[in-house]
């Protein structure tokens, strides 16, 4: 654009108009207009440079993103996997109760970063012996169906009947 504080608009030469938000508009968009299409060579290297910058600035800012969540699914999937091995351990009620009484999934992971079920047991373990409120109720199942009666102590009514019968 120019320099020119007041400009006049080519479709009505009568008006004129001193540095109107049109013309700031103008200049702003007359840069985007001027930008060569990728790939394409310019005349100033300096703003090759800053394409080819903003380029990687964006792939590492997409590659962050991505590992963000990839970590996340990680950390998820091994929460889950020890649950499932503090599941098998017989010990707490819930296996989320692992978490809730302060354990730390690196402290349950080996040295390559796999979940470890030896420290997992041991978790367990020190997790019930704080807490044993959230044990698991040991259950003792009955595979006979009825009441059951306890073994008569002393002599039965069959055993006294017939021992007064016989003393007659």
């Amino acid at each position: 654009m120019t320099t020119d504080p007041t400009t006049t608009d080519p479709a009505n030469p009568d008006t004129a108009t001193a540095g109107t938000d049109r013309d700031d508009a103008a200049e702003t968009a007359e840069p985007a207009a001027e930008t060569p299409a990728e790939g394409t060579s310019t005349d100033d290297p300096a703003a090759a440079l800053r394409r080819e910058a903003a380029r990687y600035r964006t792939a590492a800012r997409d590659a962050a993103t991505e590992r963000d969540g990839l970590a996340e699914r990680l950390v998820t999937a091994q929460r889950r996997e020890v649950e499932r091995l503090a599941g098998g351990v017989r010990g707490l009620a819930d296996a989320a109760d692992l978490w809730k009484g302060g354990t730390e999934l690196v402290d349950l992971l080996d040295e390559a970063g796999d979940v470890d079920p030896a420290r997992v047991t041991e978790a367990v373990k020190v997790t019930v012996t704080a807490h044993p409120h959230w044990s698991a109720r040991s259950r003792v199942s009955d595979i006979h169906q009825g009441p059951r009666y306890a073994e008569p102590v002393g002599p039965s009514m069959a055993d006294v009947i017939g021992n007064v019968r016989r003393e007659r």
